[in-house]
């Protein structure tokens, strides 16, 4: 598809269709499966979780499915990143975003007191191409960020470096790099698509 390959199966009994692919795909999928099926016919959609469900009717679109992922496009040639530690996410929110605005003093950093909001942390950072912004989902934990790429390839290598984990690995748009202390920006622009600076 557009942006990534999908992959999924239907069940013998015809009950449901489990598959995975990049959301904006996840989203064109679902609703093409919805055009065909009678209007009379139920269908549910939910991810593997069950944290994010919803009734697909005909006038369902997919910024309905992107809402209900908190998934916002990014503007033209910019790339939502998502930033994954391995075996677990090492810093706690309020430390992160200590460090965050130690080395970017003019970010403007949202802290959620509350232990239970999904996304405790949001940040808008001033950097040399772009407006980096982002949060920190906590029911991955990933780190999800969108910018110029040569910016986020910048603020992905600071992240490695503050991050006590077996491995940093950073996706986007079907594409994944693991991160190392030796990785460049120039490693990340070739890896996840996006023309060197």
């Amino acid at each position: 598809m557009a942006h990534s390959t999908l992959h999924g199966a239907m069940h013998r009994d015809g009950e449901c269709i489990p598959f995975s692919a990049d959301i904006r795909d996840v989203a064109e999928f679902s609703l093409w499966v919805r055009s065909f099926v009678p209007e009379t016919e139920r269908l549910h959609f939910c991810d593997e979780g069950v944290s994010g469900q919803l009734d697909l009717r005909p006038d369902t679109s997919p910024s309905n499915i992107f809402r209900l992922f908190d998934y916002v496009p990014p503007p033209p040639g910019w790339t939502n990143y998502s930033l994954i530690a391995r075996p677990q996410w090492t810093l706690a929110a309020h430390d992160f975003a200590r460090l965050l605005l130690l080395r970017w003093p003019t970010a403007q950093v949202q802290l959620e007191p509350e232990s239970h909001e999904p996304r405790p942390v949001s940040f808008q950072v001033p950097m040399m191409h772009s407006t980096l912004t982002g949060s920190l989902y906590r029911p991955v934990p990933s780190l999800d960020f969108t910018g110029d790429p040569r910016d986020c390839a910048g603020f992905s290598l600071w992240c490695r470096s503050i991050l006590l984990a077996e491995q940093v690995s950073v996706s986007g748009d079907n594409h994944f790099l693991t991160l190392h202390p030796s990785t460049t920006v120039e490693d990340f622009l070739r890896a996840l698509g996006a023309p060197p600076s």
